[in-house]
């Protein structure tokens, strides 16, 4: 870390996963993946954001979000319900899925305020969009259900945003101070 600081300077964070362990006394803000809230941590979400926070540095959750599928806030931080072939390709969904943007827009807005009340400096939404998982008409194959992106990805690589999109932006347009 002496070298970074010798030839850079700006403050230096990391932006780590869950597993690391990390010695966060090197750095000057403080980044994890781990802002996701799910039903196997949400009773204890508010005191690990306090505690990620409470450490007397900057505090950005690195990576948040949830699926399109009805439910999907409950498994947030779980892996996507899609079989890959060997080439990493979508075959098919692992599950039934119902389609509920409302439910993705909300878990967002949710846990930005959450965020926001806790203290939280910056979070970023991931993601923008999962170009690997477009929409198809064939419930089967509407590999967007199973994607965590604020836009659906179109067949032809072009993209349509979600009610996600839309709220995130509100959310964004609520908190923009206008000059007097």
């Amino acid at each position: 870390m002496p070298a970074v600081r010798e030839r850079f300077g700006g403050r230096i964070g990391y932006a780590s996963i869950p597993l690391d362990d990390v010695d966060w006394e090197l750095f000057d803000i403080i980044a994890s993946d781990g802002g996701y809230r799910d039903a196997t941590n949400a009773a204890a979400f508010p005191q690990s954001l306090a505690a990620a926070v409470g450490q007397g540095k900057p505090y950005a959750a690195t990576e948040f979000g949830c699926c399109t599928f009805r439910g999907a806030a409950d498994v947030a931080g779980s892996g996507e319900p899609v079989k890959y072939d060997e080439r990493g390709r979508p075959t098919e969904l692992t599950a039934d899925l119902e389609r509920d943007e409302e439910g993705q827009a909300r878990y967002i807005v949710d846990l930005l305020r959450d965020y926001e009340a806790g203290g939280v400096e910056a979070a970023f939404v991931y993601t923008f969009a999962n170009r690997h998982l477009p929409t198809t008409a064939d419930p089967r194959h509407d590999y967007d259900l199973a994607a965590r992106g604020i836009v659906r990805v179109l067949p032809d690589g072009s993209w349509t945003p979600k009610a996600a999109f839309h709220a995130l932006a509100e959310y964004g347009r609520s908190r923009t101070k206008t000059p007097d």
